[in-house]
């Protein structure tokens, strides 16, 4: 079928959906009864081997996540469970940055899952490779968006079906319809509307369904939307944000307006749920990089789901690390599942053969922390754009707080320890912009500040003073480039990532700049090169950014 006419079909099946479709439609369930465990991780990120949050416990690692899946399937019952992943498989660390997410799915093979839902970052390599089609070769379990269409091959049907518990389960799987914002699909890839998808495919496919599950990788006002305005789900399991402890339902929430970006803890046994919106969460991490398993135990009669209980399980691995640990017990701890090892190890063999040999030192801390660079200046922000800078004489330097993935303890700096903080295989551009335009970018850099945005730039060259208490696009008090007042009329120089010269994360302003030119050199290479070339570093912080309503 050609591209017009799928898309026709598609906005067919929809409108037809849409048009029988009203708030009062009850469930699709066919009438089955039985219990069902849904196992749900989330947020992977590329973090085969556990996560070692600074000043935290280990968390996380395949082989161990997997023992504690294998735990409750020997509990429940093999046949009586469902596992599942809401997205973002790649992009976190040196494996995933070399191997580009060969070893995670492989794994994930090996573990058993049943689904996973397609996340914003599987489109990160589009412009240089489609990933998301090698992927989806090397998988023996469907990578699943709905309403994702042409992908630029045949790619896995948007949900599927399985007999659990006695029941007939449609699981439907939703992408992140900001992807086009946040990565690089290909220009003919279309992101329809998470509703309006679902419904239809309810609609089609749900007709012998006992139970409709829906695994959705988007943020959670939007997922909550999307419980509320489709009565025909019965769960829906979250990802892409921050994860909850316990089960959010249609009346949990008024609205989507009263949704905060955080949801706080909620009750963890619920009875006669409407709907059932669980997100795994809780630990160091809260839920990101596969630190927690979810579980949610359902019982369901005659088609209805009479009892849902949530608990998420931290995985905390036999390390020497947590071992030491006062506060973890032994019976805390989980050992690896050595047939998940296998499967990693020579991965992890011949990544640090690539990348272990280090290429200079840092006396300092070079703080990277994901809630750092996302708002406030930072001495690893300020290095990696001047940096920038310098390395294209520019009179800008500017790195997205959503580029810069990791810190760096002091001591020996590898390529590795790089890749970490630079995963995406960004090139260099550079640009110039108007006073004007500068200001408008610097308002999109603190509009989304309370929500901790990846748009929060780190900078080079320049001051800004901002107010986070003023109402979106109006908190720039002040810039400063060069040490002068910013001049609305003059041009300024600029060397940033590729990613948000083409708009990304808000940044529509960068895509009507002169004199754009893609180095077509990597951000990670750039800045490997700059620690090699000066061989001890230790940037500090200058108070190049402000915010007067936290002074």
């Amino acid at each position: 079928m050609n591209r017009r006419l799928f898309r026709m079909s598609m906005f067919a099946m929809v409108a037809i959906a849409l048009l029988f479709m009203s708030v009062s439609t009850p469930s699709v369930a066919q009438g089955g009864s039985g219990t069902i465990t849904i196992l749900h991780t989330q947020e992977h990120h590329g973090q085969v081997e556990p996560a070692s949050p600074f000043g935290q416990p280990d968390v996380g690692g395949v082989a161990y996540r997997s023992t504690v899946i294998n735990g409750i399937r020997d509990e429940v019952g093999a046949d009586n469970t469902i596992l599942v992943d809401s997205g973002d498989i790649l992009i976190g660390t040196p494996l995933s940055s070399v191997f580009r997410g060969e070893p995670d799915i492989l794994a994930y093979n090996a573990m058993g899952y049943d689904a996973l839902a397609i996340g914003n970052h599987m489109f990160d390599f589009e412009s240089v490779e489609n990933r998301f089609e090698i992927l989806t070769g090397l998988a023996e379990f469907p990578l699943m968006a709905a309403n994702v269409e042409n992908v630029g091959f045949e790619q896995d049907p948007g949900f599927i079906k399985l007999n659990r518990g006695g029941m007939i389960v449609l699981v439907i799987g939703i992408g992140n319809v900001e992807t086009p914002e946040v990565a690089n699909p290909n220009d003919d890839t279309i992101f329809n509307d998470p509703i309006a998808t679902v419904a239809s495919v309810i609609e089609a496919e749900g007709g012998d369904a006992d139970l409709v599950v829906v695994v959705a990788h988007e943020d959670t006002n939007r997922d909550v939307d999307l419980l509320q305005s489709v009565p025909g789900i019965d769960v829906l399991v979250g990802g892409h944000t921050f994860g909850f402890n316990g089960i959010v339902t249609r009346g949990t929430f008024g609205s989507i307006d009263e949704v905060p970006d955080a949801i706080s803890d909620q009750a963890n046994s619920v009875t006669n749920p409407d709907g059932v919106y669980v997100r795994a969460g809780g630990g160091p991490l809260n839920g990101r990089l596969g630190s927690v398993v979810g579980r949610l135990d359902l019982v369901v009669e005659n088609g209805e789901v009479v009892s849902a209980t949530a608990t998420n399980n931290i995985v905390y691995p036999d390390t020497e690390d947590n071992q030491a640990d006062e506060n973890l017990s032994a019976d805390d701890l989980v050992s690896a599942d050595p047939a998940i090892q296998s499967v990693i190890d020579p991965f992890l063999v011949e990544l640090d053969a690539r990348l272990s040999a280090p290429i200079g030192e840092t006396t300092v801390f070079l703080d990277g922390e994901r809630a750092n660079v996302r708002s406030q200046e930072t001495n690893l922000g300020n290095f990696i754009t001047q940096v920038l800078r310098d390395g294209q004489g520019t009179d800008i330097g500017l790195v997205n707080g959503g580029g810069v993935r990791s810190s760096i303890p002091p001591g020996p700096i590898s390529r590795g320890d790089v890749l970490s903080v630079h995963p995406f295989g960004n090139t260099i551009v550079t640009f110039d912009l108007t006073g004007a335009q500068l200001l408008e970018a610097m308002e999109n850099s603190v509009s989304q500040i309370e929500e901790g945005a990846g748009r929060f730039m780190q900078m080079s060259g320049m001051t800004l003073t901002y107010d986070s208490s003023a109402p979106s696009g109006s908190r720039v008090v002040e810039i400063t480039v060069g040490g002068a007042p910013l001049d609305e009329n003059a041009t300024y120089s600029v060397a940033t990532n590729n990613f948000v010269a083409g708009g990304g994360d808000g940044y529509t302003v960068f895509t009507e700049a002169t004199n754009f030119v893609d180095t077509q050199f990597v951000d990670a290479d750039v800045l490997a090169d700059a620690i090699a070339e000066l061989g001890t570093i230790s940037p500090m912080t200058d108070g190049r950014i402000v915010d007067v309503a936290s002074e």
